[in-house]
């Protein structure tokens, strides 16, 4: 039978796109590699492109086939080289952009400012420019513009299509099932529309995509078959994981692809020195008590082959990085980011300005502060009877949680009642009410900021944990907003970890202190030091040492940016001590145990310690897995693929964590792990 290189190239001679499908550790890249090398030993003038989905994945990829016609780029990078010497049509179609989200949302381009960004108004910025934050008034565009854009244009403008074409004989994309469906619409909808020749080979693994909720693509199936515009190669070998971990995953694949080891002619890693399969080990261990002790659970004889103090090859992960930041030491940080019930996520900020959007309202509110703007909406609906203190004075007075009578959601329906419900839309939830309760010097601090600086701060976690990564192809391919004030204390951490680390030229070439003479020297020395013992100082005072010692200037347009513009957020973060930044570096650079579940994929350890925690999110849920809830498939999918990549991460061995399971949960174990490896720790 034909290998699958040698399917790949049948399928190149006959002028055919093709899809490499291969499970976990079937080295997909190692094929992408050969069927660069294979195409240029043919064709040594040969034009490809070859996209991926991270800075990482592009640098092993150039290093390992360095041809000079040979293009390397993330999608980001790829589709904005091919658009951006297009500026009076990227201008017409920003402009277009901006038109059509606000007639139909999330078809577009959002813009929240007060400008009229009409084709006259970019007519006189120079050009359209592709950052990491978008500034539509400058003509700044960032990661998710770029896709909507290009996609855009691609739909739009036929002779892109030709231009493309011409440019890259061969289009490769790796991980193809993380790609965004946007490009794989301009691959496969608008690029055939062209009569111009070129080949596309996707390669990747439908069964790792757990980045749909995100605008994955996941999988290109209806693309697939003999008569449609992909045809499917499958690699079945293993490469990576042991006997044991390789039966596991064929169990919880439901898409037919069976692994089997790779041929010991290969010499790979999972195989001994006599060209064994390594058997490995898996655990699936389970408590029905009401907490667990994890510091007792992890001294089990079922770690004894686990090295705690090596992060490298030993990973504990979860779900969510909420249940992560306690562990790794930087709760306060977390709590910012992810709970406050202000600004982070679709809380009360929020609120008031879908109302505003959702009503058409265009009253200019510049000049007014957030309480202001709150009181005018009110006031519009009340007929100016009730001002929205006297409303929160009135549900704390009232709402007595011992009296069923007296809850928040009847005390709140007596304060509308005369009014309509739609005055409940500009009041907060009740959990929204309660973390006001908490946090009344916050809330005040929040009122009585103007709306203009309010409704341009946001909070999210992952403005806190993609923020070290700044030029991260991950933060970009998933839409991550990078926070620039956290950005600037992991500059500082990098710099104190390069001293530590005895990397002495990175530090000099990291620092902004300029060594021009030799007692520079010794001031920075004394410097980096001093900060170096700063972890149980302020934050502030830690921006405030390195600013005026010169390690990481405060002069960052976007961190200036920042805090004069969200000093809410400033004014939280600055007060936490500088270990929680400590911790959040070790634990974003992987210098720790802890990951998330999604973080790991690629990735690969000796030794997995997976917890099944959904940690409240609803995307996720071990249990519908467990229990084959196929009347929650789309969450059922979801949690499959995300328990594959995870268990497929291990090199030799695997232990799973489940904190009360049902019986139907531990019987669906057994038949996953045997008998006799599903196992009661109570």
């Amino acid at each position: 039978m034909a290998t699958e290189l040698e399917q790949i190239l049948d399928h190149i001679e006959e002028g055919n796109n093709f899809l490499l499908s291969g499970g976990a550790g079937s080295g997909k890249t190692y094929s992408l590699i050969e069927v660069i090398k294979s195409i240029y030993e043919k064709e040594p003038i040969a034009k490809i492109a070859c996209i991926t989905y991270t800075n990482v994945a592009v640098a092993e990829i150039k290093e390992r086939a360095p041809y000079e016609n040979l293009r390397v780029s993330t999608i980001h990078d790829f589709l904005w080289d091919i658009i951006k010497i297009y500026q009076e049509n990227l201008k017409k179609c920003l402009v277009e952009l901006i038109e059509k989200e606000k007639e139909e949302e999330k078809t577009g381009i959002r813009y929240g400012g007060n400008l009229k960004l009409d084709s006259d108004y970019f007519e006189k910025i120079d050009k359209i420019q592709y950052r990491e934050i978008k500034k539509l008034e400058k003509g700044i565009i960032s990661h998710d513009e770029v896709i909507i854009i290009a996609e855009y244009m691609f739909s739009k403008y036929s002779l892109l299509q030709d231009i493309l074409k011409d440019k890259y004989e061969y289009l490769l994309i790796d991980e193809y099932q993380d790609t965004n469906k946007s490009v794989i619409k301009i691959l496969l909808e608008y690029l055939p529309n062209s009569k111009k020749k070129n080949i596309l080979g996707f390669f990747g693994d439908k069964i790792q995509s757990i980045y749909e909720s995100l605008g994955a693509v996941g999988d290109i199936d209806e693309y697939l078959g003999d008569d449609k515009a992909v045809k499917e190669v499958e690699k079945t070998a293993n490469r990576r994981n042991p006997q044991l971990i390789i039966d596991l995953a064929n169990e919880i694949r439901n898409d037919g692809l069976i692994q089997i080891p790779a041929d010991k002619q290969e010499k790979p890693p999972n195989r001994n020195a006599n060209g064994d399969v390594i058997e490995g080990s898996i655990k699936f261990l389970y408590s029905l008590k009401d907490e667990l002790d994890f510091e007792k659970i992890m001294k089990l004889k079922y770690f004894d082959e686990f090295d705690f103090n090596e992060p490298k090859e030993n990973k504990e992960l979860y779900l969510t990085n909420p249940l992560i930041a306690p562990k790794a030491g930087f709760p306060g940080l977390m709590k910012i980011y992810n709970k406050d019930k202000i600004f982070s996520g679709d809380e009360f900020k929020r609120r008031i300005t879908k109302y505003i959007n959702d009503n058409d309202i265009t009253t200019d509110f510049t000049e007014l502060s957030f309480e202001e703007v709150i009181n005018e909406l009110i006031n519009t609906i009340t007929e100016a009877k009730l001002t929205f203190t006297e409303i929160l004075e009135k549900l704390e007075s009232d709402v007595d949680t011992s009296d069923p009578d007296k809850t928040y959601t009847k005390v709140l329906n007596l304060i509308v009642k005369p009014y309509g419900n739609v005055l409940k839309k500009l009041i907060p939830t009740q959990g929204q009410f309660n973390f006001i309760l908490e946090n009344p010097d916050l809330f005040t601090e929040a009122l009585n900021y103007p709306y203009d600086q309010v409704r341009k701060i946001y909070l999210d976690k992952e403005q806190l944990i993609s923020s070290k990564k700044i030029n991260s192809e991950d933060a970009k391919k998933k839409g991550y907003k990078i926070d620039p004030l956290i950005s600037h204390l992991m500059k500082i951490q990098e710099c104190i970890k390069l001293y530590q680390t005895k990397e002495f030229n990175a530090f000099i070439n990291k620092t902004d202190y300029r060594i021009t003479k030799a007692s520079h020297k010794k001031i920075l020395k004394e410097a980096i030091e001093n900060l170096n013992n700063m972890n149980n100082s302020s934050i502030e005072e830690v921006i405030k040492f390195s600013n005026e010692n010169n390690i990481i200037k405060s002069n960052d347009d976007d961190y200036i940016d920042f805090i004069t513009n969200k000093t809410y957020v400033y004014n939280r973060v600055k007060k936490l001590k500088y270990q929680e930044i400590i911790n959040l570096f070790d634990y974003v650079e992987g210098y720790t145990l802890f990951s998330t579940q999604h973080n790991i994929k690629g990735a690969e350890f000796d030794n997995v310690f997976l917890v099944l925690d959904n940690g409240n999110w609803s995307q996720y849920n071990f249990k519908y897995l467990f229990e084959n809830r196929t009347d929650k498939a789309s969450v059922l999918e979801r949690t499959r693929k995300i328990f594959y990549v995870c268990c497929t991460r291990a090199k030799k061995n695997l232990i799973v964590l489940y904190h009360k399971p049902s019986d139907t949960s531990i019987e669906f174990a057994k038949t996953l792990f045997g008998d006799k490896n599903v196992i009661d720790i109570s």
